[in-house]
């Protein structure tokens, strides 16, 4: 699932339900996910949920069969609009009924996340695996002999030798090249933000260079491995499991680079709550750059209308814009309905980032109305 995806979820008529349910698979799981079951559909009935929904999620309850994990679900109007189950590490149990969807934990998982493709190679063929960004079973496996014969040197001289030698040579090039057009088709799958090759260095190196450029530069290699039909190997699994965090934690620092050169030259970024919401209703924000533990327990609220460039903390302010019946819900919840619904991205930066924006809430500008602050000196 990508980030755009979610933006129909803020068009629903609330009030909106968004339940993060932890699935554990011990033992005696069954028993306290049937509880936990139980006690939330009974407090939805307490607080005023139509019954419709309530039914709707009666209806994909699982209390078996579950992995480890978080199921997030968001219903409203009598149907479940959203069923995801993510794996660890958990998201923090929540039931809440609000006007729109408090998708924060969701995004920030997402946002730790990377789609990503694995190779397991050799020079006589590879396994291709690739993964969505939400973790899980991959959508797409493909395992191929792709060498033609010869595959192995002799390891001896002479002029007949040196012939068979050069003819395993272009054995293993041709291989690549067929590797490397399986590695593009299912690549086309995920739309991987990485690739991670792992096998036998000659077929790697030979594999890199006939990629497509887009490829070419997600990809990196891992130490160890060989062609495994799951790609299960414990060790190589941990590897691509570091590479794909430590791709999502330089992009975090990249982004996070880019809204401090921003914010001080005075243009091109907007720093802070208010300044973020500015820039929302003027459908300038490109990406949104968020700290989600300063907003996981925040109680600020934020006014907005039909339209997602309409919020405001001042219902003045929203009755300029002709909102005649302004509603509120969390400010981040507002926040995110206006980011998503104009196209932004969104990056969720960890508690311990540093030179992150004040209130926890940035954003990086398409465009920037107001002039730059002008030099010192």
């Amino acid at each position: 699932m990508k980030l755009h995806e979610l933006a129909p979820l803020y068009r629903l008529s609330g009030p909106v339900v968004t339940w993060y349910l932890p699935t554990e698979p011990a033992e005696d799981s069954a028993t306290q996910l049937e509880i936990a079951w139980k006690n939330g559909l009974s407090e939805l009935a307490d607080r005023g949920v139509d019954e419709a929904t309530i039914a709707a999620l009666a209806a994909v309850r699982r209390t078996t069969g579950e992995p480890a994990g978080t199921r997030v679900l968001v219903a409203a109007g009598g149907e479940v609009h959203l069923d995801e189950h993510v794996p660890p590490p958990l998201i923090a149990a929540e039931l809440s009924v609000e006007p729109l969807p408090r998708l924060l934990p969701f995004v920030a998982w997402l946002g730790a996340r990377r789609a990503h493709v694995v190779v397991l190679t050799d020079r006589e063929g590879a396994d291709v695996i690739a993964y969505p960004a939400t973790g899980g079973e991959p959508v797409k496996e493909v395992s191929a002999q792709t060498a033609e014969w010869p595959v192995h040197k002799t390891g001896t001289g002479g002029w007949a030798a040196k012939r068979f030698e050069a003819s395993v040579e272009e054995s293993w090039e041709r291989s690549a090249e067929r590797v490397a057009t399986l590695v593009d088709e299912v690549a086309r799958k995920v739309d991987p933000a990485v690739v991670v090759g792992s096998g036998d260095e000659r077929a790697i190196t030979l594999l890199r260079d006939r990629l497509p450029a887009p490829l070419q530069d997600s990809f990196v290699t891992v130490p160890g491995g060989g062609r495994h039909a799951d790609g299960a190997d414990e060790e190589v699994s941990r590897r691509v499991a570091e590479a794909v965090a430590a791709h999502a934690a330089t992009e975090e620092v990249e982004v996070l680079g880019r809204f401090a050169e921003a914010d001080g030259r005075g243009e091109g970024a907007a720093n802070g709550v208010r300044p973020v919401i500015g820039a929302l209703q003027k459908a300038q924000v490109d990406t949104l750059v968020v700290a989600p533990e300063r907003w996981r327990d925040s109680d600020q609220t934020l006014g907005f209308g039909t339209e997602v460039t309409q919020l405001a903390a001042d219902e003045g302010e929203l009755e300029a814009m002709a909102v005649d019946a302004p509603e509120r819900a969390p400010l981040i919840d507002v926040v995110l309905r206006a980011a998503l619904g104009t196209d932004a991205d969104v990056v969720a930066i960890s508690a311990d980032a540093k030179a992150g924006p004040r209130d926890g809430l940035g954003a990086l500008l398409r465009f920037d109305a107001t002039p730059a602050r002008p030099a010192s000196g």
